[in-house]
């Protein structure tokens, strides 16, 4: 995990959500309340789904 990575399964925790990082792809997935809203890699970040403006 390099230090993009790192840092952001650190600050996901700061706003109430999970992630899991799969080595494999080198992806991080993004849960709020057990839903997956985002997946995020060094070159792209893309929303998944979100129930209300917060999320």
């Amino acid at each position: 995990m390099n230090y993009f990575e790192n840092e952001i399964m650190h600050r996901v925790k700061e706003l109430d959500c999970s992630a899991i990082y799969r080595e494999q792809n080198e992806e991080i997935s993004v849960m709020y309340d057990g839903v997956k809203i985002a997946e995020i890699s060094y070159e792209t970040a893309e929303k998944i789904s979100g129930i209300t403006d917060e999320e």
